[in-house]
C-alpha cells in the first residue's frame, strides 16, 4: 500500500497559529508571533519555512530577516516544531489588521500554505532611547525590555493600566 511509504505521501504539513490566534481583537503591538507546524508521516523541513508579516519578509528558508525580524526561535516538537518571531523592536502597526502569510514543505516537498490576519490594539507607550521607537501596548512589557536610562513616553490620553510596578533599573517614565 501506497499509504505507508513515505515516499507517496501526499498529504501536506498542518500550519496552526498559536499566537496570536486567527482573527483575534486588541493584541499588543510588541506580540510574538506563534505558530505550529506538524506532518505525521514525513516531517517539516525546518529549512523551508517562509513567513511574511503584512508583505515584509519575516524568515526566508528557515531563517529571520534581519534586522527587522531577526529575533526568532525554531522549537522541535513531536511530529513538527513551533516557530516564533519576536518583532519587538520592528513592533507591530497599531490598531491595525496584521496579515501572516505561512508557506512550508514537508521532506518530499508536499507545500502548505496559510494565511491568516489578527488586530492589533492601540499603542501606548513609546520607548524614545531606542531607534527607531519601540512600541508598547502595555507599561509592563516596556519595562521588562527596557535598559538603564532609557525613556519611556506614555500616551496620557489613552493610557489606563492598574498595576503595582516595582523598577530594579534606572528609567525615566514620562506623559507625552
Amino acid at each position: 500500500s501506497t499509504s505507508s511509504n513515505p515516499l507517496f505521501e501526499e498529504t501536506p504539513p498542518t500550519i496552526t497559529p498559536l499566537s496570536p490566534l486567527a482573527n483575534a481583537l486588541l493584541i499588543p503591538v510588541e506580540s510574538d508571533i506563534v505558530f505550529r507546524v506538524t506532518d505525521n508521516l514525513t516531517g517539516v523541513a525546518t529549512s523551508s519555512v517562509v513567513v511574511t508579516i503584512n508583505g515584509e519578509l519575516a524568515m526566508l528558508d528557515g531563517i529571520g530577516q534581519s534586522p527587522t525580524f531577526s529575533a526568532y526561535t525554531i522549537t522541535a516538537t513531536t511530529n513538527g516544531y513551533v516557530v516564533s518571531i519576536n518583532p519587538y523592536a520592528y513592533s507591530l502597526p497599531a490598531n491595525s489588521y496584521v496579515t501572516i502569510d505561512v508557506q512550508v514543505l514537508d521532506a518530499v516537498d508536499n507545500t502548505a500554505t496559510l494565511s491568516y490576519a489578527f488586530q492589533t490594539a492601540s499603542e501606548n507607550v513609546h520607548n524614545i532611547s531606542k531607534t527607531p521607537n519601540w512600541k508598547y501596548t502595555f507599561l509592563i512589557p516596556a519595562i521588562s525590555e527596557a535598559t538603564n536610562s532609557d525613556i519611556l513616553e506614555l500616551e496620557t490620553n489613552t493610557f489606563n493600566e492598574n498595576s503595582e510596578i516595582v523598577l530594579t533599573k534606572s528609567l525615566t517614565i514620562r506623559g507625552a
